[in-house]
């Protein structure tokens, strides 16, 4: 057992989930305020994300990132960065063969850890010049680019987490529509 009884979330993932004022930062601070308002637990956060790491990256740092800190919830954010390897190699089978082996391994060594899949949507707005992850998208070369992501790669993910029972947080959808304004 862990000296503290501070439930601790780990945010695992790419660049989007390592941003400092992202999504992560956000929703812990939310979730604190939300878990106990009016005492002064607060929640352990770990952060273990660099930018362009996706599953198959993470599948063999599962130990170090996510294992050795025994986290509660672990929210796992490599939608993007799938779609990333799905556009430069389409190999669909080998992204969730890895996904999938985090699942498990994360099972076996913590059965109590709750996974939760988070979807980012990847911003389809800005100029190829300010692009970034695998040439194929940060050059415009790739047609319908943004359907690997926000559908394909989201594909995969939905499937191993409803064959493992994980709960998933979606927000291309409540995103995609919303002007560059709001999403800058």
């Amino acid at each position: 057992g862990r000296a503290t009884c501070k439930p601790r979330l780990a945010y695992v993932g790419g660049s989007i989930t390592a941003q400092r004022d992202g999504w992560k930062n956000r929703v812990h601070s939310w979730l604190t305020h939300e878990y106990r308002p009016n005492e002064n637990v607060g929640l352990e956060q770990v952060n273990v994300a660099v930018g362009n790491v996706g599953s198959k990256v993470i599948s063999f740092l599962t130990d170090e990132w996510i294992i050795e800190h025994a986290p509660d919830i672990v929210f796992l954010e490599t939608v993007v960065n799938d779609g990333d390897s799905l556009l430069e190699d389409g190999d669909s089978a080998n992204v969730r063969r890895a996904l999938e082996g985090i699942v498990r391994r994360v099972r076996t060594k913590l059965p109590r850890t709750e996974i939760v899949f988070v979807y980012m949507l990847l911003r389809g707005d800005v100029p190829t010049n300010r692009r970034t992850g695998t040439k194929a998208w940060a050059d415009g070369g790739v047609g319908d680019a943004l359907c690997l992501y926000h559908r394909d790669a989201v594909a995969i993910h939905e499937a191993v987490a409803e064959h493992y029972g994980c709960p998933s947080i979606n927000v291309i959808g409540a995103l995609k529509w919303a002007p560059s304004t709001v999403l800058d």
